[in-house]
């Protein structure tokens, strides 16, 4: 199963693909909202090979997920992959500049099923699929203005 969100985002490429991978920020927001995040490698520099240890609730039950960079391409994405009870996932985002000034922002998760457990999980996301897409697109389009009104702000200061 395939959710893709597709945001212009009215920031440089740079800024952008910052934002996207200020991976200490987004540590701290999930812990915020009840979710452990433990980081697992022992890079110093943001990478391939990069990898967490994340648990959240889902459903009522408490679930872990182990996530590993596969791919960092800056400024252009990175592919991470998760795998999660008997689900799997492909994250991938690609970022291309379309005006000096402009950023598309294009987000994929593609979720397989690896076990009988999983397929049951993947039936449940199915009867909700409409639900999700509206969810991640809202959180994409979020997280796009965010990044546009923190790179104004460096503008205004002189910073960016």
């Amino acid at each position: 199963m395939k959710f893709t969100s597709d945001e212009i985002v009215k920031a440089p490429l740079a800024d952008v693909f910052r934002a996207c991978t200020a991976f200490e920020t987004f540590t701290r927001l999930a812990r915020n909202r009840d979710i452990s995040v433990e980081r697992t490698d022992d890079l110093a520099a943001p990478g391939p090979g990069m990898s967490w240890t994340i648990g959240f609730r889902l459903r009522g039950r408490r679930r872990t997920a182990d996530v590993r960079m596969r791919r960092f391409d800056a400024p252009s994405g990175f592919v991470a992959h998760s795998r999660s009870g008997g689900l799997d996932a492909v994250i991938t985002l690609k970022l291309s500049e379309t005006t000096p000034n402009t950023t598309r922002m294009v987000t994929t998760i593609n979720v397989q099923a690896k076990s009988v457990s999983g397929k049951i999980v993947m039936q449940s996301l199915r009867l909700v699929r409409g639900r999700v897409k509206r969810r991640i697109a809202r959180r994409a389009a979020a997280f796009a203005r965010r990044i546009e009104v923190d790179w104004r702000r460096q503008v205004r200061r002189g910073t960016g």
